[in-house]
């Protein structure tokens, strides 16, 4: 029998074509291009916007103050986090990125919508608490936007609180302080971080009458306009209403919002 030369055997080798390699690569160098002139694009969009429009001249310090009071709003608890206030940090903390406290946010028109709303209605209520000076030092840990190194424009009695809270006592008062020392918008992030991780279970469990959030509403009048709904919506919340009734009975849950339950809290509480 003859012996086979290598051109009888059958050979199962690969196709050499290069053409499958060079179409995917330059699938991937078009699709990384177009991502690279879309974020470039997005950025001198919100940059001229910015400079041309005060509705986007809102900084992630003022903005976090609205997060506090609208939680629901963070970047940690929305699905889509994609150009949804980059600097806000997840998940591991809440707070914003201390070194960009003080450029202008980046987010969705209508959250920033809300947020002008809301600084125009409610942000100046604010309930005076007590401020022990341990839970503002860990405060201060946690947001650390609002240490002296990241807030340039802190004013020098705060800056000297600040270097003083090693020697005060723990349970001291800060609350005390005039607003030179302690601003009022330290006070409010305090409170906004206080209320959201110490909080939390106690707020949850308000339970207002139909009587209590109508006295509320007389006293903050600014809680009872249905900001957070198209204006020209002809339906209301029933509370807004203030209707004759067994006004003893507790308000439904699904009519009590976030924002209206924590404003509610921080008027009831002594802490």
């Amino acid at each position: 029998m003859p012996e086979l030369d290598e051109k009888d055997f059958i050979h199962e080798e690969y196709s050499k074509d290069p053409y499958p390699f060079w179409i995917w690569f330059l699938v991937v160098v078009f699709v990384t291009a177009l991502a690279w002139f879309g974020r470039s694009w997005y950025v001198t969009t919100v940059e001229k916007h910015t400079a041309s429009s005060p509705f986007y001249q809102v900084t992630n310090r003022e903005f976090s103050l609205f997060f506090w009071d609208n939680p629901q709003y963070m970047r940690a608890h929305v699905s889509s986090k994609t150009g949804y206030f980059p600097a806000f940090q997840y998940p591991s903390r809440v707070t914003v990125e201390p070194e960009l406290a003080d450029e202008y946010v980046e987010g969705p028109p209508e959250i920033i919508f809300l947020y002008h709303v809301w600084n125009r209605l409610v942000a100046h209520e604010f309930f005076p608490k007590t401020i022990s000076v341990t839970d503002f030092r860990a405060f201060l840990k946690e947001a650390e936007e609002w240490q002296p190194q990241f807030w340039k424009a802190a004013p020098v009695g705060y800056v000297e609180l600040y270097k003083d809270l090693g020697q005060k006592n723990g349970e001291d008062n800060l609350a005390v302080e005039s607003v030179e020392v302690l601003p009022n918008v330290v006070r409010q992030a305090f409170q906004g971080w206080q209320n959201y991780f110490k909080q939390g279970k106690e707020i949850n469990q308000v339970k207002p009458t139909h009587e209590q959030m109508q006295a509320f509403l007389i006293a903050h009048p600014h809680y009872g306009r249905s900001f957070w709904r198209n204006i020209v919506m002809d339906k209301y919340p029933n509370y807004l209403l203030m209707e004759e009734g067994n006004t003893s009975t507790q308000m439904p849950e699904k009519e009590v919002s976030p924002l209206l339950r924590v404003a509610f809290f921080r008027s009831e509480s002594d802490s």
